[in-house]
């Protein structure tokens, strides 16, 4: 076993009046870590096995870093139940950085104690690699979200042994290495499958490109059975000659789903995937979870719900710098597509000043301040609501210089407003 702390404790006992004589007793405390054999993650994220135990629940967990840790709750009943909502079916429109991150954040934002999902970075990604984002573009991405089975830690739960002596010896830092700033009480598993398409509209007016939008959407929702309408033929022809690609990705392990072609396919699908996720249960992912403080399971002496309460904070934070880049992101693209520099010379006479902004730079700085929040500790990252957050008036007098003074931040000279 590999050891994580090693801690000795000096009672410094005398047996005799001559201190020649004194005796020293010294007990040594060992806090085990589990062997990579002991402790394994699912590829899904959904379940943690420790020393052959596998638990849907009660693990410990970090947002910012996406990852769980092993369970610091003792004695404990992991109960299944039905999920709440079963299933959900839905289509949204992509044309900006700014849609994207609005269709991610649906799943991943914190209510109160409630995270949904584990979409965030390796399944953002990978949507990311499969939309083309530009003002001659537009994605539509439908949601097929099965939801499996529910997992609850049930009765009053206490820290295990190794867990109650981090406590007892005040070692904040290490029960937060070993178990997490925070663990999962209730849990919802199931997968996701999405469907991206991908549409040229180089040639189309605006007026073109708003009617085209409606279209696609129309037509999605039509295809997957959550309203839309039934297009013309010759709508259809038109959708037929933009598209460019078509992909479909799940964050269900092992699983391959078809593209969906045609009405009347989606059903099937459905059941495609509930009958592989009761056959194979361990390749669900995490969908929901309700994520709870130590702090609220015993007398917390160590600071562990002010640990939790900063981990939101360094997530909250998170999110809004992502929100920057991806604005951030997106003029940068639209300055090399429309004048092959990433550079503009803002200012315009109306208050704002005047500078010149290189975005691929400004991109980079941002993202090295979504890097140390993700480290949650390094306390060197800017926090987004700060009167000094001179990165997000850059990325807002770049997106004022191409849009118009008069009327940011959407106007008729806006590039992505469609």
């Amino acid at each position: 076993m590999k050891k994580l702390i090693i801690l000795m404790v000096a009672l410094g006992l005398c047996f005799s009046c001559n201190t020649d004589d004194a005796l020293e007793e010294t007990e040594v405390i060992t806090v085990e870590k589990p062997t990579q054999e002991e402790l394994q993650i699912n590829q899904s994220k959904s379940t943690i096995t420790v020393g052959g135990t596998t638990y849907q629940t009660g693990m410990g967990f970090s947002l910012t870093q996406d990852r769980l840790y092993e369970p610091a709750i003792d004695n404990f009943d992991m109960i299944q139940t039905n999920p709440p909502v079963p299933l959900t079916v839905e289509v949204s429109t992509i044309a900006t950085n700014e849609d994207l991150e609005e269709f991610v954040k649906k799943t991943e934002t914190v209510t109160v104690n409630v995270f949904f999902g584990l979409f965030k970075r390796k399944r953002k990604k990978e949507i990311q690699e499969r939309i083309k984002i530009s003002t001659n573009k537009i994605s539509v991405i439908a949601r097929i979200s099965v939801q499996s089975a529910r997992w609850l830690t049930s009765g009053a739960p206490f820290l295990n042994a190794q867990a109650q002596q981090l406590v007892d010896l005040g070692l904040t830092d290490a029960f937060k290495q070993k178990y997490g700033p925070m663990y999962v009480s209730d849990h919802i598993v199931g997968g996701d499958v999405y469907y991206v398409y991908n549409y040229d509209v180089t040639n189309k007016t605006k007026e073109q490109k708003s009617s085209f939008k409606r279209n696609i959407e129309d037509n999605m929702k039509y295809l997957f059975g959550i309203g839309g309408r039934l297009l013309s033929n010759e709508e259809k022809e038109e959708i037929n000659r933009s598209v460019e690609t078509s992909t479909v990705s799940t964050n269900i392990v092992g699983f391959n789903p078809p593209m969906i072609q045609n009405v009347g396919e989606i059903d099937g699908q459905i059941s495609t995937i509930q009958n592989y996720l009761a056959t194979n249960p361990n390749n669900a992912a995490s969908l929901e979870m309700i994520l709870n403080p130590y702090s609220d399971i015993f007398n917390d002496n160590i600071g562990l719900g002010s640990e939790y309460n900063k981990h939101r904070y360094y997530f909250h934070n998170w999110l809004e710098w992502r929100e920057i880049y991806d604005r951030a992101v997106f003029v940068r693209n639209h300055l090399i597509e429309t004048t092959g520099s990433p550079s503009i010379s803002t200012g315009n006479g109306y208050g704002w000043g005047s500078s010149a902004i290189n975005t691929e730079d400004l991109a980079t700085s941002i993202l090295q301040e979504i890097t140390m929040a993700e480290t949650e500790d390094s306390g060197s990252f800017s926090p987004y609501y700060s009167s000094s957050n001179s990165k997000l008036r850059d990325v807002e007098t770049v997106e004022r210089s191409l849009c118009g003074a008069n009327s940011y931040p959407y106007t008729s000279n806006c590039p992505w407003d469609y």
